[in-house]
């Protein structure tokens, strides 16, 4: 059916209007059937598309079953108060456990995005600090230059008046 420009204009119309596509009385035979195989394209594409899309739901629907099976699995209750134990994410297995609160551990945490609540607070002060102590600097820079731009002011202002005295 890929071979339609052996087709008369007649079969051709006849196969277009049977799919619905769009075409003119002034297309001819070459037109139509380029109309016709880019059809044939596209339905592929949504065929295959459509395969694609039944197996990402068969593999979906697989690990839908694989979590239930496992949420069925007796789990680990706490008895009492005191085996409950907080643990910190150390990374990799085998890895030498430092210092939860140690810089190197905070910033390892912090890129992989595990940063333990007391972590994530501590920062954001951190990061409030900073902002406030930027401002408090802006503002001083700012009043250190105030005197300044206004002796400038004053140097300009006489610089001024000494030319009209001198154009006078």
């Amino acid at each position: 059916m890929s071979d339609y420009d052996n087709w008369s204009l007649d079969g051709l119309r006849d196969e277009c209007q049977e799919r619905q596509i769009e075409f003119s009385s002034k297309d001819g035979v070459k037109t139509q059937s380029s109309k016709l195989r880019t059809n044939d394209k596209l339905s592929d594409v949504v065929v295959k598309s459509g395969e694609v899309q039944k197996e990402c739901k068969n593999i979906e629907m697989g690990t839908d079953r694989e979590i239930l099976e496992q949420s069925k699995l007796p789990s680990k209750t706490i008895s009492a108060q005191s085996d409950f134990n907080i643990s910190h994410d150390y990374g990799v297995k085998g890895e030498i456990p430092q210092d939860p609160m140690s810089f190197e551990s905070m910033q390892s945490r912090e890129q992989r995005g595990s940063l333990t609540f007391e972590e994530r607070m501590t920062l954001l002060r951190f990061e409030r600090e900073m902002a406030l102590a930027r401002e408090e600097f802006e503002v001083r820079s700012e009043e250190r230059r105030r005197p300044a731009r206004m002796e400038d002011k004053a140097f300009e202002l006489e610089l001024e008046r000494e030319r009209e005295k001198d154009k006078t």
